[in-house]
């Protein structure tokens, strides 16, 4: 029984890991596009470091919670086709 529940704990520390990974990939991805096309599209006042990175973890923040409602966390707990439909 211990171990069973040794395992339970590493399993949920791993899927806290990947959520995490996916979240700042997202957020890193994100980056990349705004800094890179958005921000240089603003001739009259372009964002510096700190719109930048407030831009950032903004989309952070509502990426986290629009997951967190609609359960895009649910890394292995959904099968392939629950996920897609």
């Amino acid at each position: 029984m211990r171990n069973l529940k040794t395992k339970e704990q590493y399993k949920r520390l791993i899927k806290l890991f990947f959520a995490a990974v996916m979240l700042i990939g997202l957020c890193l991805l994100y980056a990349a596009v705004w800094i890179g096309c958005y921000n240089d599209t603003i001739l009259q006042m372009p964002f510096y470091r700190r719109g930048n990175w407030v831009m950032i973890l903004n989309y952070g923040i509502l990426l986290a919670f629009f997951l967190h409602t609609y359960g895009g966390f649910k890394i292995g707990y959904l099968k392939n086709g629950n996920v897609l439909w």
